[in-house]
């Protein structure tokens, strides 16, 4: 077997309780509740910032298929954009 071409296919949530970050925080909504398991739990930044981020480290490196990112449309008056996933 040639293991430099195998491949670990992973599909369950790789940032389920890893350490999340993000640049402000609203209502104490920290960005460990993104990752906490919990669908009734979320982060949110603050509108002030100018650039709102939000980030979390998987530990070491994946290549990722698919990303799941879900605006909470009744606290959100303004839609999701200018959005960049590195």
């Amino acid at each position: 077997m040639n293991f430099s071409s195998a491949a670990i296919v992973i599909t369950e949530n790789m940032a389920l309780g890893e350490f999340a970050m993000q640049s402000s925080t609203f209502k104490k909504r920290e960005a460990a509740l993104a990752v906490d398991g919990d669908v009734k739990t979320a982060s949110c930044t603050t509108m002030e910032s100018d650039q709102p981020w939000w980030a979390v480290d998987l530990g070491w490196g994946f290549r990722v298929k698919e990303v799941a990112i879900i605006n909470e449309k009744h606290l959100n008056k303004g839609e999701l954009s200018f959005l960049y996933i590195a």
